[in-house]
Order: structure tokens, then C-alpha cells, then sequence
């Protein structure tokens, strides 16, 4: 899991503390009038005070102890008024990976992930999310009476995990039992998981793909991973990618665009040595590429 820095904006005025927690930047007093950092999204839970933060051209008014202010990474400024609170800045990613763990594997990422690129304000009295609030409360007030000395054996114990379930709780609880209670198809969710996982592989085919990769997007082990795909294509995921890229440079060679070159293809298609991509393209077609290349030219000529 990667940690994301503290943003400069958390140095507050008045009163206030902060409080690194892993991946996580915890500040307590007022709260900016600023959006998360570059790269990084943040969560406001308000003080004593409404908080009013500005969607368009209309104001909404955020109450304590149940409602919360979420900001997407890089969006713009929305808060319409100051107020005093929690700031919790963070990674979505760690956030992702537990939603589709506790999911069962059955939300995707994609879902999971264009939730938290939305900024929302969260009004959660009554749902099953208010008792994850309640208890994140308890628990940011727990350790902001703390000295160093205390937070340090807090981080030790693991409260980083602990703030991290109850934020997938808060954020995406909804997304998670919809997703569990959803009845299985004839495809399954772990068919729609992998298709997803295909269409990204689509999409970054151009870039180093790792197995480190495929399982940050479906949530899937390797193992489970090479399984998949020996159970769909009869080959393990590193083959198909290969697979997958060549069909692609195939295609580029014959219809090439305008001074398409055979290194050109190869970079475009995620080959960084031109040499290994000739010898895979004629292991699989039986012929250079130069050779297809020059065929795919004459076609476009005539």
C-alpha cells in the first residue's frame, strides 16, 4: 500500500493538531477552505458546526455527528463556508482494495473506483453506514487526546487498518451489500471482474504490464489469476498480454498509419526491444514484420 505524503494544506490556523498515521494525514481544527492535495482525496467530518460546502451554484448544509464531506483527488474547491473538524487526506487505492475484498470480489473496480473520483456530501443518519461513523469519531477523539508517545503505540497496534475499514464502511458500505446480495448470473461477477480486467489490459497496452498489475485491478492473487486464465484461454496471463499485443501490432502492419514503422509498432504495442518483438511476431505469424509491413503498404497503395 502506498502512502500518500501530508499535503502542505494541513497546516491549520487557531487551534490545531495533526497526526501521520501511515498513508494517512490526520489534522484536527479548522478546516481550509482548500481541496485534497494533488493526488490525494480527504475526508471532512465537522466539529460541532454544520459544515456548508457548494455543489453548482447550490450551498448544502453537512450537520454533525452524521454528516461528512467527501473530496475527490484534484478536485476543485468546494467548501462555501469555515468550520472546525476532522481532516483525514488519504490514498483511494488501500480504500478500493478492501471494498473488493469485502465484497467477496463481487464489486468491481471500476465501480468501486468512480465512486471515489466523485466529490459527494455523505448525510448518513439512518443507514447502516452512521454506526462506521460513530465509531471513527470515537476513534480520531481517542487518539487526538493522546501524546506522541501514545499515537506511536497506536500506530504500532495497527489503527491504521482500523481507520481504513471504517472509511470503506462510510464510503462505499452501499456499493459492498449491493454487491453481496446480488444474485449470481449466468455470466457471474467473476466474469464481469475479468472482462473489466481485460478491457484495462486493452487500454494499457502500450505500458509494462505486471502481474502486480492485473492484481491491484481485479483484486485477484496470481494465483487465482493464472487459474482464471487457464480456465477462459488456455494460457496464463503474461502469455495472453503477449498475445494480445501481437494481435494489435498485426493489425497496425497491415493497415499502417502514415510513417508507421516497424519500431514505431513495437513501442505502441508495449515492446521495448525491437529485437524481441521480431522474433516473437515470427514465432507466432511465421513472418517478419517488415515483411507484413511492406504487404500491409502495397494494400494501402492500391
Amino acid at each position: 500500500m502506498s502512502s500518500a505524503a501530508a499535503p502542505a494544506d494541513l497546516t491549520l490556523t487557531g487551534t490545531s493538531s495533526s497526526w501521520q498515521l501511515g498513508g494517512l494525514s490526520l489534522s484536527h481544527g479548522w478546516l481550509p477552505r482548500t481541496n485534497a492535495a494533488a493526488g490525494c482525496a480527504a475526508l471532512l467530518i465537522p466539529g460541532a458546526q454544520p459544515l456548508t460546502w457548494r455543489q453548482g451554484n447550490v450551498d448544502q448544509i453537512l450537520r454533525p455527528p452524521d454528516d461528512l464531506l467527501y473530496l475527490a483527488a484534484d478536485d476543485l474547491p468546494l467548501l462555501a463556508s469555515a468550520a472546525q473538524g476532522w481532516r483525514l487526506s488519504l490514498d483511494p487505492e488501500p480504500i478500493i482494495q478492501l471494498a473488493l475484498q469485502s465484497s467477496g470480489h463481487r464489486l468491481s473496480r471500476g465501480r468501486c473506483r468512480r465512486r471515489l473520483q466523485s466529490s459527494r456530501g455523505l448525510q448518513l443518519r439512518g443507514s447502516p453506514e452512521q454506526g462506521a461513523v460513530a465509531a471513527l469519531r470515537q476513534v480520531l477523539q481517542l487518539g487526538q487526546t493522546l501524546p506522541t508517545a501514545g499515537q506511536n503505540a497506536l500506530t504500532a497496534a495497527g489503527l491504521e487498518g482500523v481507520i481504513l475499514q471504517l472509511l470503506c464502511q462510510v464510503l462505499c458500505g452501499d456499493l459492498i451489500e449491493a454487491a453481496r446480495q446480488q444474485r449470481p448470473t449466468a455470466r457471474g461477477s467473476k466474469a464481469q471482474i475479468i472482462d473489466d480486467l481485460l478491457h484495462w489490459i486493452a487500454n494499457h497496452l502500450h505500458q509494462p504490464i505486471q502481474l502486480e498489475d492485473l492484481v491491484r485491478e481485479s483484486g485477484y492473487s496470481q494465483r487465482s489469476l493464472r487459474n482464471i486464465f487457464h480456465e477462459r484461454f488456455q494460457c496464463g496471463p503474461v502469455q495472453w498480454i503477449r498475445q494480445q499485443r501481437l494481435e494489435r501490432a498485426r493489425q497496425q502492419l497491415l493497415s499502417p498509419p502514415g510513417g508507421a514503422t516497424v519500431s514505431s509498432v513495437a513501442t505502441d504495442c508495449g515492446y521495448d526491444h525491437l529485437s524481441q518483438f521480431s522474433r516473437d511476431f515470427r514465432c507466432a505469424y511465421g513472418l517478419r514484420p517488415s515483411e507484413l509491413l511492406r504487404e500491409g503498404r502495397r494494400n494501402a497503395a492500391s
